[in-house]
């Protein structure tokens, strides 16, 4: 009996280390690093010293979910959540999707999430976005759907 139980918890313990392993806890992915965005002095006035290192990986990893970062004017930068039909559709953490030129989806297909997009106007009319994968350096042109 005491053999069958040490076995079980082994399983159990090999099974979340895979699932772990597989899928990562989201926090591990966080684009915004508050070291970076904040002065110490900024992080000693909003109380952000005081938490430990996991929760301040949850803060990032809830920043990133909630809010897009500003770059420059007309730019900002979401997160790739999903890769729709080979990089015909590409959902991203701002909550809209963007169709991407039939041209360019070459490229887009094999962008992997959650990856940092840069967003910005270009000069097509058709597809007037720029999309830049923020890991890769590529650019692809689109354009945001109102509804999927």
């Amino acid at each position: 009996m005491k053999e069958n139980r040490s076995l079980l918890i082994c399983i159990v313990s090999l099974f979340v280390i895979a699932i772990l392993i597989i899928f990562p806890s989201s926090p591990s992915f966080a684009l915004v690093t508050l070291d970076e965005m904040m002065s110490q002095d900024e992080q000693k006035q909003t109380g952000v010293t005081k938490l430990s290192p996991n929760q301040k990986k949850l803060l990032e990893k809830w920043i990133d979910d909630h809010f897009t970062k500003k770059i420059a004017n007309n730019t900002e930068t979401s997160t790739l959540i999903l890769n729709i039909g080979r990089g015909k559709v590409l959902q991203l953490s701002n909550g809209f999707y963007y169709e991407i030129a039939p041209e360019d989806q070459e490229y887009s297909s094999s962008w992997l999430t959650p990856t940092a997009i840069q967003i910005k106007e270009g000069d097509d009319p058709d597809f007037p976005l720029l999309l830049k994968n923020m890991r890769t350096g590529t650019t692809v042109r689109g354009k945001k759907l109102e509804h999927l």
